[in-house]
């Protein structure tokens, strides 16, 4: 015998219908089912009639079409949370994450408030429908956000003799907007999604110092922060990192410049996200690195020396 999934639409309404409904998990020597696989021969690891395979168990469940709606972003009492194609004599069991006040309004809906005040958090909201329609029952489960963002977390790359700072959002909320102030008129470039922005500045033989103010905001409010980075001295005998070629597309070369030989430290490769996408041990002055697996867009060669007192960076461009 054949089996099939069986969907709710399935089942005649207004007709008596029996439904045999097994609702369990079942070793094969307990409760028997026929499984047909089809087995295909490998054009490289050969024929599959000796080789062997073995099945611990199957899991098989039926689901309502049942859905569960809730704001992306929950911001004060009005908020609703519904249950959308269900019938209204639906039993439903409600739950919440801290930081939410759930107060059911029907079996199908649900009003939503917030327990604090202050900067925003993750929550859920979660609906148990226990036998709906003759259907396995389950539970839908949605994430949410409470409130305004999250204060964020800035990180900063600098490249002082290249005249290249980067800061990156660590913690960007996608629901969120972001608008970036830097004081004066710097070159600037800010990514679409706001999460990093690129400042040029000229390298100077003194510290210089750029001020940011970072606004983020949701439907529920918004919020800046301010912020300040240290940009260190450009000597002509600082110490720093080369990439070429830049654009590249294949290989790069990562030159140390009057450094000393930290070929024994790893040499790591960052994307424009703080992502590491590879960590290569550094060669002694040049460290040749493979690029062609990496998606075109920018990203940061660096050596962290001292448990990361000291860093060594270098922007670069792949295209391909």
């Amino acid at each position: 015998m054949c089996y099939t999934g069986l969907d709710c639409s399935d089942i005649p309404d207004n007709e008596n219908v029996s439904v045999w409904e097994h609702i369990a998990w079942n070793r094969f020597q307990v409760f028997f089912m026929d499984l047909v696989l089809y087995l295909d021969q490998h054009p490289v690891r050969g024929n599959p009639n000796s080789s062997s395979f073995q099945i611990d168990w199957i899991k098989v469940e039926q689901r309502t079409n049942i859905e569960l709606e809730v704001p992306k972003v929950i911001c004060s009492y009005g908020d609703i949370a519904a249950l959308l194609n269900a019938s209204p004599n639906t039993n439903t069991t409600w739950d919440c994450s801290d930081g939410l006040i759930c107060l059911p309004d029907t079996g199908l809906t649900l009003n939503l408030d917030l327990s604090f005040q202050g900067s925003g958090r993750p929550g859920w909201v979660e609906v148990n429908v226990p036998n709906a329609g003759n259907c396995f029952g389950h539970t839908l489960h949605k994430d949410v956000w409470l409130g305004t963002p999250e204060v964020p977390s800035i990180q900063s790359i600098i490249t002082p003799c290249n005249g290249s700072l980067t800061l990156i959002i660590t913690n960007k909320d996608t629901e969120a907007e972001y608008e970036w102030n830097i004081q004066g008129s710097p070159p600037i470039f800010v990514s679409d999604d706001g999460k990093y922005i690129d400042i040029s500045y000229t390298p100077l033989p003194v510290y210089q110092t750029i001020y940011y103010v970072l606004t983020y905001s949701n439907q529920c409010g918004s919020d800046s922060k301010y912020g300040w980075v240290l940009i260190p001295p450009c000597y002509q005998n600082t110490g720093h990192l080369v990439v070429s070629p830049n654009p590249a597309n294949s290989t790069i070369g990562v030159e140390m410049i009057n450094l000393p030989d930290y070929s024994s430290h790893p040499m790591i490769i960052i994307d424009h996200y703080f992502n590491t996408v590879k960590t290569i041990t550094a060669d002694y002055p040049v460290t040749t690195v493979n690029v062609s697996d990496l998606h075109s867009g920018y990203y940061f060669a660096y050596i962290a020396i001292d448990e990361n007192q000291r860093i060594y960076s270098s922007k670069f461009l792949v295209q391909h």
